[in-house]
């Protein structure tokens, strides 16, 4: 069981983050020019789409107070 939850939580993961890389890719064809807010912009969405694989891991591995406090946010 344990396989199957983790599977799920990687491929949940990976969808999540395709829709983003997808969404990213067609917001960045109509930008002609860029400064560095944008960069440092673009970076903190690089922050919060690589954190998405984290709640889905912890919430497959664990049944303890880290993974409730995912859940209850």
């Amino acid at each position: 069981m344990e396989f199957w939850s983790r599977l799920f939580a990687y491929l949940l993961s990976f969808a999540v983050v395709s829709i983003f890389w997808m969404k990213h890719h067609i917001a960045f064809r109509y930008i002609k020019a860029y400064d560095r807010r944008l960069i440092l912009v673009n970076l903190l969405l690089l922050l919060i789409v690589s954190f998405t694989p984290f709640p889905p891991e912890v919430l497959s591995t664990q049944s303890n107070g880290v993974a409730f406090a995912f859940t209850r946010s």
